[in-house]
């Protein structure tokens, strides 16, 4: 997310680049192509041979969704030691996911490509009491709330790989979030979400993961830090109050 930041390079990454970087320390944007966590992984195991100090791992919302990209890279990597996925038999072979898994799915797939308006009449879709039970947003809510969930326990894996790797090669590990910026808001659902995957990590794997909402509440002098109406990816002034709490809180 925040490719037209990036191509300015005032995304956060970039911002923690231009700002931090020097003869001893150099950063890498694991997410630069919008990649899944288990991509994360493929890329760290490229680059573990480097002296790798501190990583800090940002998701974002929709990184519980499982693709049959994701489900690919699992296949392929069972030495990851990551726990079998049932549902990644039936997206293999049907090369479908949920993103794609009904009609209007589809249809609505087809209109977001082809029709620019329909992103801001998605937009309003969605988060519409009626209608946003047939968005993605919806069944990634159920996700983060169903703690047994094949999506939600690898997305936990994932993490505790990660952690298992900065014990092995001592490096200090930073888990994180990139939140929702269509509301900001302390009434934003997604945030329960995030609080319920944040306190399961903490009491079941002993990770912690820092909550940046707190702070784009106080932060942000505006409800809705996105793009565009047809774009609701974080705008430059998201990035840079993300930037900031990095910096100010976890760096």
């Amino acid at each position: 997310f925040g490719k037209e930041c990036a191509h300015n390079k005032k995304d956060f990454v970039n911002l923690i680049k231009l700002n931090k970087s020097d003869a001893k320390n150099s950063y890498y944007n694991f997410g630069s192509r919008g990649i899944s966590p288990l991509e994360m992984i493929s890329i760290y195991r490229y680059l573990k041979q480097s002296n790798i100090d501190k990583l800090v791992l940002v998701l974002y919302y929709n990184d519980i969704f499982l693709s049959d990209k994701s489900c690919s890279i699992l296949n392929k990597n069972s030495h990851y030691g990551l726990n079998e996925i049932k549902k990644c038999s039936d997206i293999s072979k049907k090369n479908q996911d949920t993103s794609n898994d009904t009609t209007l799915k589809k249809i609505d797939n087809f209109l977001e490509l082809n029709l620019l308006t329909w992103r801001m009449v998605k937009v309003a879709l969605a988060n519409s009491p009626y209608f946003s039970k047939f968005y993605s947003r919806s069944e990634w809510s159920s996700l983060y709330q169903d703690t047994n969930s094949e999506e939600f326990q690898l997305l936990i894996d994932i993490l505790k790989y990660f952690k298992r790797e900065s014990k092995e090669n001592n490096f200090e590990i930073i888990f994180t979030y990139f939140p929702d910026v269509t509301f900001i808001d302390p009434l934003n659902k997604t945030h329960s979400d995030w609080l319920n995957f944040i306190e399961y990590a903490k009491k079941t794997a002993g990770i912690n993961i820092s909550d940046p909402w707190p702070y784009f509440i106080q932060n942000s002098f505006k409800k809705d830090l996105t793009w565009s109406l047809t774009d609701d990816h974080p705008n430059c002034e998201a990035h840079e109050i993300m930037y900031n709490f990095v910096n100010e809180k976890l760096m």
